[in-house]
């Protein structure tokens, strides 16, 4: 009999990505890492000997309660599923209800695998959180023959209850994933899409959380491959593409970047692109080419607007950069949003508003991304905290601290975790830069749906409006609901 493998995305309030990308989620947004993760498996393993099922909670009315009857139905012998750690303890009832026979693998993408083996040991067979793909397989491959302690990449719990992990696995690149399986996790119930084109960052910013999805060598797929995926998932959907790349650098290489929209525009896909850029890899000509290559609304980074705060903290980008982006994104009617961060090593409150009020009073952005800095333990900023007895540890309770008091997610039903405590420079602490959060937040501008949202997609690519216009017409409550959230927000 074939075993029967379930690829689980839960209903957790987050969508998790292997990236690093850790958002608050309300509604089906396709999950691409677990579908890329599904389809490996599923060529490496083949059909002869296993089935496999993939499995949304936010596809079901009632939802975790439909997964767990749908988990029933199917009786896995594995779960592989993407957890999120800010939130995985408000699901956690149903995964004990649910694992009964099966072996739970648990896919995580921020840097707390040993706090979660700690908590979860004795629910999890394994917790991966690097090299999902190949390291899910060597999992499952070792559990086959009874021996998961041998397979590489994975963090497993000792007979003593002390995390452990089995040693580095099996690196694989981006150029050698397989499509996401869109049939296995049906496609077509969804409106929004995340993507992987691109991998690796030549910069070095010491506070970047996003781990081994960006270090090292910048690398990207194939072109061919990317419009093959695009054209599979169209051939699903019918139906105008809302695609969110959420790649850390799609314009690293310039001219690769531009034979790839050139490539898209060509294929006359109906499709609007989100992505991220950076402003010091930007200008007209490169733009004229990225609304021809669908994009319609970018995000970057500016951090700081202090030159020494930059320095220390490695990003290697000035005012001139993001002053001259930010005029040519709204000569071109690309809607963008540009981040901004408090508490960077090195700042102080002041410099922190400054940089707020560059952006908003100078420059008129009206879309503003805050965030505190946070020291993960793999980060280059943790060890210079450390360095210094800035700190003493960064770990799961302190992250929880920090969504449930200072960003006040939602769907945390009371306050969660431990206050944590570093220093950010002689005059500044983690504590006075979550003030300044706060008091930012305050002063962020109201976002217009007409002049922010719908104005510069209508003249900036009216093909893509249409289609937008198409959608509503069909999904109108859905998007009602995504057009309040963005005003509100």
């Amino acid at each position: 009999m074939k075993r029967k493998i379930l690829f689980l995305k839960p209903y957790d309030f987050m969508h998790t990505e292997y990236n690093g990308t850790s958002n608050p989620q309300f509604s089906p947004i396709f999950p691409c890492s677990l579908a890329t993760v599904l389809s490996w498996c599923k060529s490496h393993l083949g059909e002869d000997e296993f089935s496999f099922y993939g499995l949304d909670g936010y596809l079901f009315q009632d939802r975790m309660e439909g997964v767990l009857r749908e988990v029933a139905l199917i009786d896995p012998d594995y779960i592989v599923s993407n957890i999120n750690v800010l939130t995985f303890h408000l699901v956690e009832s149903y995964y004990r209800n649910m694992k009964g026979k099966a072996k739970l693998i648990g896919l995580i993408n921020k840097a707390f695998p040993e706090d979660m083996v700690a908590r979860y040991g004795d629910l999890f067979d394994a917790i991966i959180e690097k090299d999902w793909c190949s390291s899910t397989l060597s999992v499952i491959v070792a559990a086959e023959d009874g021996e998961i302690g041998k397979s590489p990449g994975v963090w497993l719990r000792d007979e003593g209850g002390k995390p452990y992990f089995t040693g580095k696995g099996e690196p694989h690149y981006i150029s050698d994933y397989p499509l996401p399986a869109y049939r296995e996790f049906h496609g077509e119930r969804y409106n929004s899409f995340f993507s992987y084109w691109t991998e690796g960052c030549k910069y070095g910013c010491i506070f970047c959380s996003f781990g081994t999805a960006v270090y090292g060598r910048w690398r990207a797929r194939p072109i061919e491959s990317i419009l093959e995926e695009l054209k599979e998932l169209y051939s699903i959907i019918k139906r105008p593409m809302y695609i969110l790349n959420i790649d850390n650098e799609l314009t690293l290489q310039r001219e690769w970047a531009e034979d790839l929209f050139e490539a898209i525009e060509k294929a006359s896909l109906p499709l609007s692109i989100d992505t991220n850029i950076r402003a010091n890899h930007v200008d007209e000509e490169f733009i004229r080419s990225m609304k021809r290559g669908g994009i319609t609304r970018v995000g970057f980074s500016l951090e700081s607007s202090d030159s020494d705060v930059l320095q220390l903290n490695k990003k290697k980008l000035n005012w001139e950069d993001v002053d001259r982006t930010i005029r040519l994104l709204k000569k071109h009617n690309i809607i963008f949003q540009v981040y901004i961060m408090q508490g960077m090593y090195g700042s102080n409150r002041q410099k922190d508003i400054d940089t707020f009020r560059y952006v908003v009073d100078e420059m008129k952005v009206r879309n503003v991304g805050l965030g505190v800095t946070l020291p993960y333990r793999s980060t280059p900023y943790y060890r210079v905290l450390k360095k210094k007895e800035w700190i003493e540890d960064f770990t799961l309770d302190n992250y929880l601290w920090v969504g449930s008091h200072v960003y006040k997610y939602s769907f945390f039903d009371k306050p969660v975790g431990t206050k944590p405590f570093w220093r950010i420079s002689d005059d500044y602490t983690f504590e006075e830069a979550v003030d300044t959060y706060m008091h930012l937040a305050e002063l962020k501008p109201r976002k217009k749906l007409f002049a922010d949202f719908v104005k510069p997609l209508m003249f900036g690519n009216p093909s893509v409006f249409g289609g937008y216009i198409r959608s509503v017409c069909r999904s109108p409550g859905y998007y009602i609901g995504k057009m309040i959230r963005y005003v509100r927000n």
